[in-house]
């Protein structure tokens, strides 16, 4: 099936958890993720249907709410 192109589409995400290995476990056995090893050394994944892409990151704090004061 070939991807998924619109404005606004979500193509790659960082998601900030505690242990990336367990992370990548999870998502692979859970969502059917595939999950590889880059050559700088991140762990990166594709979804399963191949719509999006990107890898885990530790050591940040999760976000916080997020910031009202007129932004939009």
């Amino acid at each position: 099936m070939p991807p998924t192109l619109a404005a606004g589409k979500l193509a790659y995400l960082l998601i900030t958890v505690p242990d990336i290995e367990r992370a990548a476990r999870f998502y692979a056995e859970v969502l059917g993720w595939r999950v590889a090893r880059k050559d700088d050394g991140r762990t990166a994944f594709d979804d399963g249907c191949g719509e999006v892409s990107g890898h885990w990151v530790a050591g940040q704090p999760p976000a916080g709410p997020p910031d009202r004061r007129g932004s939009w």
